[in-house]
Order: structure tokens, then sequence, then C-alpha cells
């Protein structure tokens, strides 16, 4: 791939358009819960194991995928929850995923009691539904669906 090329798919996910919604998703979390974690990724992604391995540390991996979404999740044995860092850590405090069938997975979400930060709520300028869940280690997710 040349520079110019990666330059301008960059530029064009960042500014925005339809692209959004069938760009690829990455993130990995950094977790002391690798099992729950896994399990709980598993459930509301429909994600796939696609490679685990283990490392020389004692330390562990798990890549979870389906059509364009992976998801990494590393277990470290000295990892430290947000919550017992000192002050307001910076740093990505939530990711954002592009989805269809937000009023589906969200109604799931609630029937199964998960941590729904938000109902679903509509943003008028960017012409999108949301809502904000937090996962079993505190991380923040926004699921955003275009509006039709």
């Amino acid at each position: 791939m040349s520079l110019s090329y990666f330059a301008t798919s960059l530029c064009f996910f960042v500014l925005g358009g339809p692209a959004q919604t069938a760009a690829p998703t990455y993130f990995a979390i950094h977790t002391r819960q690798l099992d729950v974690q896994k399990v709980w990724y598993q459930k509301w992604f429909g994600l796939d194991v696609a490679s685990e391995m283990n490392l020389p540390d004692g330390g562990k991996i798990v890549l979870l995928k389906k059509g364009n979404t992976l998801i990494e999740i590393l277990q470290l044995k000295d990892a430290t929850p947000k919550a017992q860092a000192a002050g307001n850590p910076l740093g990505i405090f939530k990711t954002g995923i592009w989805i269809e069938g937000l009023d589906r997975l969200f109604n799931a979400m609630k029937a199964e009691k998960a941590d729904l930060i938000t109902n679903v709520f509509e943003e008028e300028k960017f012409a999108f539904r949301s809502f904000i869940v937090r996962d079993p280690d505190g991380n923040f997710l926004q699921f955003l669906e275009a509006k039709k």
C-alpha cells in the first residue's frame, strides 16, 4: 500500500461519511480478568476466538474476530484498574462502534442487566442514535447507528 493511498483512506475515515459503518473495527483491552471479558465480548459482539496465546511472563492474549471486527484482550500480571490509578488518568476513555440493529442490542443488554450508562439517545446534528454501556472492567463502549 502506498503512503498516499493510506493517507487518503485515513482522511476519508476520520472526516466521516458512509464508510464509517463498513470500516473494520479493532481495539485492544488490558484486563485482569481475561476469561470474564472474553465471554462478555463474545456474547455481545458474536465473536469467535481467532487466536489464544500464553506469554512467557504468565500473561495471556486472546483475539476475538467476526467479519470486520477484531478485539484483542490482553491479561498481564501487573495490570492496574483505572479506578485505582491516581487522579483522572489521561488517554482514551471510550470506544465507539458503528452498528446496525441498535435497538435490538440495547433491549437485549437491558434485559440481561448489562451496565447501561445511558438510554438510547439521538444526536440530530450528526444524524446518529446511540447508547453507552460499561464492560466488566469498567471500559465505556458507545454503540452508534446512522439515522435512516
